[in-house]
């Protein structure tokens, strides 16, 4: 499994960003790093995220209404 660091990486190289994603912090339901998640295809996310978790996501979340 890679790190955080190897997937900066990635992204770095693939040339990957949106706007003020400085200002993106972590995900309240799983902790993830916003900067990258967002650049993660929803069938992954739907694929490898557990009910409980899902149950987490605000409302409002992208994920929950995409």
């Amino acid at each position: 499994m890679q790190g955080a660091k190897e997937y900066w990486g990635i992204k770095r190289r693939m040339s990957l960003s949106v706007p003020n994603e400085g200002k993106l912090g972590l995900c309240g339901a799983c902790d993830c790093l916003l900067s990258l998640k967002v650049h993660v295809p929803l069938e992954h996310i739907l694929k490898w995220t557990d009910n409980e978790t899902m149950d987490r996501f605000h409302p409002a979340c992208w994920i929950l209404n995409e």
